[in-house]
């Protein structure tokens, strides 16, 4: 660029001493003392112009070279940035990665203790299951027994009836109706007795049976985790139902 100012300057000097050539031949007659101040004259207006156009291409190329330094320095700064957010981008990325697999363990093993926990509630349902199924069975049996009492009972009565219409009905002097009387009387005691006993015995099965079904309706009221949770009520309520069926029996 400023050796395309500087020719310009040349060739605009050229021309200005062309135009001067010029006007000092015309003006020859004017004498060599005025040609000669004309020329000077000319030489230092091409001098002033010269160096007014090489001040103004210095401060160009001073703009210019500023310019260009700013842009580089720029690029070199946006490159450093550039490469720090790809830095900061990278180490992001790899720690996100880094979570990703704790988080993936942490579910694999959360995973693995809940499947063993649900076996083992499992495993403690079907034996609660099992044991609800004895108990009604026992209730069953138990309910059998009391109606087998309770058809006893009945047919005892039925003997004290039969065996009171016999003394009722018997035509016989009084000492034999006294014998007679006290032998069934005996018989009819023995009978008494016989009933208290299968009432008592009827008692005690109704008992059982109230006991198992409050047992059971107590089992099938316990969620299964509190089963879990409250082992010690567990196996109080168990050893109180024992001791409450061992001594009615």
């Amino acid at each position: 660029m400023y050796r395309l100012l500087q020719n310009n300057n040349n060739m605009e000097g050229d021309e200005a001493v062309r135009i001067d050539q010029s006007n000092a031949t015309a003006n020859e007659a004017e004498g060599a003392e005025s040609s000669s101040n004309s020329a000077l004259d000319a030489f230092e207006k091409k001098y002033a112009h010269m160096e007014t156009q090489y001040a103004r291409a210095q401060e160009q190329l001073a703009y210019y070279k500023k310019e260009n330094k700013a842009q580089v320095l720029l690029k070199r700064e946006t490159k450093k940035e550039l490469q720090e957010a790809l830095r900061q981008k990278d180490v992001q990325i790899k720690e996100k990665e880094r979570k990703l697999q704790e988080l993936h363990l942490f579910l694999e093993r959360h995973e693995k203790k809940v499947k063993k926990y649900i076996n083992k509630k499992k495993i403690e349902v079907s034996t609660l299951n099992n044991e609800i199924k004895e108990k009604d069975q026992t209730i069953n049996i138990q309910a059998i027994e009391i109606n087998i009492k309770s058809e006893d009972i009945e047919k005892a009565n039925e003997k004290i009836h039969a065996f009171q219409q016999q003394i009722d009905g018997k035509d016989c002097n009084l000492v034999e109706l006294e014998e007679e009387t006290t032998k069934q009387k005996e018989k009819i005691s023995e009978l008494e007795e016989n009933v208290r006993q299968l009432e008592f015995e009827k008692v005690t099965l109704e008992n059982d049976l109230k006991t198992f079904e409050n047992s059971k309706k107590s089992k099938r009221r316990v969620r299964w985790y509190q089963c879990v949770m409250f082992p010690r009520r567990r196996q109080r309520q168990r050893n109180t139902s024992d001791e409450g069926s061992s001594s009615q029996h």
